[in-house]
């Protein structure tokens, strides 16, 4: 966890509810709910809406604006083998662009 605030962001902030399978973090794994997201320089910081803990998204930002950040972090890419829903990444744009 950090202390972080979206003061530090490079960018807008924008917040969402997360797909079934939530989102995957650096540190403590899938968050699920109303999050809010925004850009740290070659990373992307979210955090349940109005707390103060703040994580480091999975995955690798690439070139994204924070609109098409959301975008991906909003993609529901369904079940896994087991039947359970799978968390996004920004890792998640090639399945979204590439089908894989």
């Amino acid at each position: 966890m950090s202390d972080a605030t979206n003061e530090d962001a490079d960018s807008e902030t924008t917040s969402f509810d997360t797909p079934p399978g939530g989102i995957m973090t650096k540190e403590v794994g899938a968050i699920t709910g109303h999050v809010e997201v925004w850009t740290h320089g070659k990373t992307v910081k979210i955090r349940y809406a109005e707390a103060d803990d703040v994580y480091t998204v999975a995955g690798e930002l690439q070139s994204m604006t924070i609109a098409e950040v959301s975008q991906v972090l909003q993609f529901d890419p369904g079940p896994g083998s087991d039947g359970n829903a799978k968390p996004v990444d920004l890792d998640t744009q090639r399945q979204i662009m590439y089908g894989h």
